[in-house]
Order: C-alpha cells, then structure tokens, then sequence
C-alpha cells in the first residue's frame, strides 16, 4: 500500500514537472470577440495558494482573421521561451471552431487544441471561487485555464476534453449538406401538397391522364388499389400547368398554343390534345387568384428541387474527394444523400470502442423487452424485442404515435426507405451482398412473427457495420470480400 502511494507521489511530481514548462490558455467565444487568459505551468504552481485567479493576465481580441495573428502575436511576447507545441487551449465548442482551425493551421498542436462541455464551466469557476462579482467572460477564460492546468497536473481528475480540431471535419460537412438536403425534402412535400390541392380544384379531370395505382389500407387493415393523381412523377405536368394554371387557361390557349411551349420531339401530340379536350369538358372552379397562387408554388418547387440538386451535388462532391467515401458509394441502392445522413452520423468514429457502441448510440437494433412469463413447447421463456421503430395504434380510425424510439431518426429513416428499395429490386442483382444477405434471412425467417422486421433490421445493421468498419479501417468498399464476410457471420 505504502509503495502504491510513493509511485502515485512520484506520478504525480512528474505532472507538475512537465507541467511547469508549458503554457495553458483558456478562450471565451462571442461571435464578434474572444477573452483570452493564459498562464504557464509555473506561473500556476506559484499562484497555488492566491485566494482567486486575478493575478491572471488576460486580454480581449476580434473574433476574425484580422484579430488572430494578434492574439498569437500576444501569447508569444508573454511567453517568448516556449514553442508552439508547449501551448495548451480550452475552449468552450460555441463560435471556437475558427480559431481552432486556425491554431492549428498556424503551427499549434491539434491534440492541445481542447473543447470543454458548456455546463461544466459555470459549476468549476464557482467551486474555485474565481471571480466574486458573478460571471464574465475574463473569469471563464481564467477558469477554462485552470481546468487545463488541473487536467494536466491531476490524472485522475477524470475531466473530459472535446477535440477541438476533428478528424472529422469533412463528416460534419457532409451532415450538414444531409441535413440541408432532408429539410428541402421536407419542404418539398409540403409544397407538392399544395399543389396537388390547388389542381384538384382546378383541373379536377387531369387525373384521367396523370396517374398512377397505389394501395390504400382501410382502417380494417383491409387492402385495395386505386388510381390516384401523379403530378410530380414526369416533368410535363408542371410544364403545362407552370404556363397554363388550370383547365380554363389550357382550353383558351388550345392545342396550338399548348404545344408551342411543350411540344417537342418524342412528346406524342395525341397525349398534348387529350389534355386540352379534358380542359373544354372540365368542371373546375373559375378563380384567378388559385391559378396565381398555383403558378408561384410551381416556381417555388422547381427551385426548391434546383436546391436540391445542389445540396446532392455537393454530398457527392465531398465524397469523390475521399476514397472510402467514394467507394461506399457502390452500395447497391444507396444513394449519396441517404450515405451522407449514415456517416454525419457517425462523425468521428474513433469515439466508438466498437460497433455494439454504434448500434446502440444509433438505436438501429432489436433490444430485449422485459420477459412475460410464458414459455415456449419446449419449456424455454419467449424473448419479446422491440425494433427500432415507433410505435402506433389505430384509435377512432387514425393512426396515433404511442411510443416514439429514442435514437438517431433520420438513420432509420434511411435505413428504411433504403430497405425497400433493396427488396424492390433485390432479382435485378442478386449477386450483390446485401441482397444475398436478405434472400438468406428471409428464407430462415420467413413465416414467423414479424419476420420481416426481423429480416430489416438485420440486413440495415450489417450496412452499418460495414460503413463503420471502413471508415475506420480506412479500407475501400469491396463487394467480394463484403460477400465472403458474410458467409461466415
């Protein structure tokens, strides 16, 4: 025991020794300015006993490209004798990725480039008594210093630092440019809804000739199909519709002045005056206004899907530039969006000890429910999982959230929608792993209870699996080896 507490002793002179030598900063982000108090590992050994953090030189400067180098400029001449490799920064994340990047771009270590989580500064300034006048941002900086002081001079402090500059930098890009591409998504589909109320009324008879079969589910849970208005699933509806709002514009321009703006090689002209006939017979409302508004919500949406098509090309942009990213892109049909939403999420993942921590930091997986008490022929307790999926129930005919999963929404979502389109056209590549892996499930599962959740949610982890053990193996995509890896699963 006695030797025990020696080596801690000696571990523990050793941290300070180091320490002595090296320089602590701790920064105050606003958007326009940074507080900035720093102090050397000696400076903060004589200072053990001072009642508070005072004696702390600290100093204000721009939030900019201009105000940097003389931040820089002012560490420097504090402290001429040490290297920019013996510098330490605390931060916290609010406003400080600029100037994280460019420390490190100016030649400062990026692993002492550190961000503290928000709420732990208040509690920490208050418990070391820095400052009596309640907050500023000069004792935050003082404080944030002194958290990185300790940090380095008490191992077992047990205090946890974000990295400030992130291996990551082009994930978090690439979630970002998801998450723009979701929300015009969403956009999207509220305008489309407009629209399609707005012809309705219109040009109520133009179903006859956009349209196409959908099965619709009664409240009974019974099914059947009908033919339901396609306005967005080829591009000459909102042609003729963005030029003529409704079946009163179509018949007055006839099929002479339809065809001049739409008309074109390989566009049959029998289709062109079914449309302007439908116009003459229809019974749609007169009213100027909903054919004003009906020619700005087409604008609207052809430039929301112009954005779209930006944000798309972007994704795939910052992927071509990576090799693994790239090669991922391969996985049969899985598009660059729904890619970008799997690795935004997974940001650095290095962070993750393993894929059990990605399945269940994503809740992409089955998770146990507690045991029933029944018991199967053989005597063995029923397992009941629940999926990573909400849950809803049927009251007064509509459909109502009960149970909403925690976890990462947008990946399920992806997962899903990326499921099904893999089962869809699962026969036109059935050489492909994940299509082999589903054929195989399904062929153990099927017949069962839920089996096809079952079958999902299992294949969607295995994609998971995959991205996440080449993004962190840093290893191309290969079908083949993906295939042959499976076969022993």
């Amino acid at each position: 025991m006695q030797q025990h507490h020696l080596a801690e002793q000696r571990r523990w002179f050793e941290s300070l020794r180091q320490a002595s030598d090296r320089v602590f900063v701790g920064l105050d982000h606003h958007s326009r300015q940074v507080t900035v108090a720093a102090a050397s590992g000696a400076e903060f050994i004589s200072a053990a006993d001072a009642p508070s953090a005072n004696w702390m030189p600290a100093s204000v400067f721009e939030q900019d490209g201009l105000g940097y180098p003389v931040l820089i400029d002012w560490l420097e001449s504090r402290f001429p004798g040490a290297s920019r490799d013996q510098f330490t920064f605390v931060a916290e994340p609010t406003f400080a990725k600029p100037l994280s990047q460019y420390l490190a771009r100016a030649g400062f270590n990026a692993s002492e480039i550190k961000w503290v989580r928000t709420p732990e500064v208040a509690p920490y300034r208050k418990a070391k008594g820095i400052g009596k006048a309640g907050k500023n941002d000069i004792d935050d900086a003082r404080a944030m210093a002194m958290m990185a002081f300790e940090a380095a001079t008490s191992p077992f402090a047990g205090r946890g630092f974000l990295p400030g500059v992130r291996e990551s930098a082009r994930a978090d890009g690439i979630r970002r440019l998801a998450a723009g591409y979701w929300r015009l998504t969403a956009q999207s589909v509220n305008t489309q809804n407009q629209i399609w109320d707005l012809v309705v009324r219109l040009f109520p008879e133009c179903w006859r000739v956009w349209n196409r079969a959908e099965t619709v589910i009664k409240p009974d849970g019974t099914r059947y199909q009908q033919r339901k208005l396609a306005l967005f699933e080829a591009s000459l509806p909102m042609e003729i519709l963005a030029k003529f709002p409704g079946a009163r514009a179509i018949a007055e321009a006839e099929f002479d002045g339809v065809w001049a703006v739409v008309g074109r090689t390989g566009r049959p002209r029998r289709l062109i005056r079914q449309i302007v006939d439908l116009a003459k017979q229809s019974a749609a409302i007169d009213e100027p206004l909903d054919a004003v508004r009906l020619q700005m919500l087409i604008r609207e949406y052809q430039d929301i899907r112009s954005r779209l098509g930006g944000y798309l090309q972007g994704i795939e942009g910052a992927m071509a530039e990576d090799p693994v990213l790239h090669s991922l892109g391969a996985v049969y049909c899985l598009g660059a969006q729904q890619l970008g939403v799997i690795v935004g999420a997974l940001g650095d993942v290095s962070r993750f000890p393993d894929f059990d921590a990605v399945k269940k930091y994503l809740n992409i997986a089955p998770v146990p429910m507690p045991h029933t008490g029944t018991v199967d022929p053989d005597g063995r307790p029923v397992q009941i999982w629940r999926f990573p999926a909400n849950t809803y129930q049927r009251r007064d005919n509509h459909r109502r959230l009960v149970y909403e999963i925690p976890g990462r929404q947008d990946v399920r979502c992806v997962l899903y929608l990326w499921f099904q389109v893999l089962v869809t056209n699962a026969q036109k590549r059935p050489d492909d792993p994940f299509v082999k892996l589903y054929l195989r499930l399904k062929a153990k599962h099927e017949g069962k209870k839920h089996w096809f959740g079952t079958v999902r949610w299992k294949v969607a982890a295995k994609l998971v699996g995959v991205i996440f053990h080449c993004l962190r193996h840093q290893e191309i995509y290969d079908p083949a080896r993906v295939s042959r890896d499976m076969k022993t699963d």
